[in-house]
């Protein structure tokens, strides 16, 4: 079963941070897919790369992935710990183009 409004804080704290990252001024787009028993939606914005040496920490408490450390560091450990109630994982791939979130949902 989903929780709504943990769902909802998932996918505004994700969308916030891209458009923080854009500087508000890109592209995000949203695709829902199913999959192999899965929901699979990906949220993908073409704001700059996270760095290679943050990428594989961004759900770590108290990283953040802004410049400026105007964040507390904390969104995307919340977001991982909601994930983990719905069982569901998530990837992030980030290139110079395009920072990609894929969430994977399991049918229950």
């Amino acid at each position: 079963k989903a929780f709504q409004a943990k769902l909802y804080q998932v996918w505004s704290n994700i969308i916030k941070n891209g458009i923080d990252a854009m500087d508000h001024k890109g592209i995000i787009q949203i695709r829902l897919t199913k999959e192999d028993g899965f929901a699979k939606i990906s949220i993908s914005n073409n704001g700059p790369k996270i760095p290679d040496d943050v990428l594989p920490n961004i759900f770590n408490r108290f990283v953040s992935t802004k410049k400026e450390k105007s964040g507390a560091g904390i969104g995307l450990n919340i977001v991982k710990e909601i994930l983990d109630e719905h069982y569901a994982t998530v990837e992030v791939i980030s290139t110079d183009e395009l920072t990609t979130f894929t969430f994977k949902f399991p049918f229950i």
